[in-house]
């Protein structure tokens, strides 16, 4: 490699506005010394080979001769010569060298950005998330949702829940609506409120039972015989017998317990419990047709479509009172409550047709369901009138313990 003699120094004398008397005896400094000896040592040496002329002059040569020479680099020494930190050319080389890694780091700096740069720009721009509040979306939460169409959908109060369902097997008549009032009998009492075959009561409806009784809810006591006073089953309460004598039903009702070891209200399969002793056991006893959903069993003719009412118990001892309006056969309503997953563990026929009917009422409202077809005597859903019916099943709140 050749350089032209004494011009590299003298074009950085010029640029950098250098001027130095004497440079070879100016201070030596061994710090500046270790400085020095730290640069690119070629390039020291390349200004240390210029004419001699700048190293001995007390200006940095104006008319200094172009000539070539050849660069030797050995051992940290050019042509076994060196430059020491004092001299002008050390200040002028440690200036250029300053120069040169200012640029390169710059270089290095716009390089990493610009790649940043390019690799950023294939990627998706996020999006921005605003701080503010939606007030659309608050407006919309603020309003209050509306209760599910289906289930139990209403909780009246502790212990009394109201349940509807729509059938998967659709009536052609009716709304095929399946309505169950559901009661906690630890905290609600049954009563029966029937009259004698000697001295009958006065029938009133569902609504109107409630309303003279003081009852929350109220819904039929059984079938009727032709008379449409006396059930065709086993109904008495506390000595009084609305019908004395037991039938082929396998369905029992029972409530006011005579011990306290009895449970308060619950609804039994006589195939399973001996009627003489559970006679001994509680003051109360409704009779009818049972419907045992899990095995399929349904007494009474299961066949036969009609509006229907009845009284059930669930797995937790909780009791059912159910309407359906919409004319089933018995079979037909247990296979829809399977779908539904409604799982009673028994059932009890209450009445058919017209006389089916549940009142209940909580929080100063009531509801109504009033029964209409029956196959055979009443077939169509025309009927929106609650007939008066002799025998109810009544809910009452427990009172308080003191």
């Amino acid at each position: 490699m050749h350089v032209a003699g004494g011009q590299l120094v003298a074009v950085l004398a010029e640029q950098f506005s250098l001027g130095v008397a004497n440079p070879p005896r100016v201070a030596r400094v061994a710090t500046l010394t270790r400085q020095v000896r730290r640069q690119a040592q070629p390039m020291i040496d390349l200004a240390e080979q210029q004419d001699p002329g700048v190293g001995r002059d007390s200006r940095i040569g104006s008319n200094l001769a172009l000539e070539p020479c050849p660069c030797r680099w050995t051992g940290g020494h050019y042509n076994g010569r060196r430059i020491v930190a004092g001299s002008a050319k050390g200040q002028v080389v440690n200036r250029v060298l300053i120069f040169v890694a200012a640029f390169l780091v710059t270089a290095g700096v716009c390089a990493l950005a610009l790649k940043y740069l390019i690799l950023d720009a294939d990627k998706p721009v996020p999006k921005t998330t605003t701080t503010q509040p939606d007030r659309r979306r608050l407006h919309r939460e603020d309003k209050p949702k509306p209760p599910p169409e289906f289930g139990w959908i209403h909780a009246l109060e502790p212990g009394l829940d109201h349940g509807v369902w729509l059938s998967p097997l659709r009536s052609a008549v009716g709304d095929s609506k399946i309505h169950i009032l559901r009661v906690d009998p630890t905290k609600f009492d049954f009563r029966l409120l029937c009259g004698t075959a000697a001295k009958p009561t006065e029938p009133q409806t569902a609504r109107q039972w409630c309303k003279s009784g003081n009852l929350v809810a109220a819904v039929n006591a059984g079938l009727l015989a032709t008379d449409g006073h006396t059930s065709l089953s086993l109904m008495q309460t506390h000595g009084q017998a609305n019908c004395a004598k037991p039938s082929r039903e396998k369905g029992l009702f029972v409530c006011d317990p005579l011990d306290k070891d009895s449970v308060g209200s619950v609804l039994m399969d006589l195939d399973k419990n001996s009627l003489p002793r559970i006679r001994k056991q509680y003051a109360t006893l409704i009779q009818g047709p049972r419907i045992v959903p899990s095995k399929g069993l349904a007494g009474w003719d299961a066949r036969r479509k009609c509006s229907i009412s009845a009284v059930g118990v669930d797995g937790s001892g909780r009791i059912l009172l159910m309407h359906v309006r919409s004319p089933y056969a018995v079979t037909e309503l247990v296979d829809a409550m399977t779908q539904l997953h409604i799982k009673p563990h028994l059932l009890m026929l209450t009445d058919i047709g017209p006389r089916a009917q549940l009142y209940f009422e909580s929080g100063g409202k009531g509801q109504e369901f009033v029964g209409s077809f029956e196959a055979g005597a009443h077939e169509d859903d025309k009927n929106t009138t609650a007939p008066p019916i002799p025998n109810v099943i009544g809910v009452v709140r427990k009172a308080p313990r003191t």
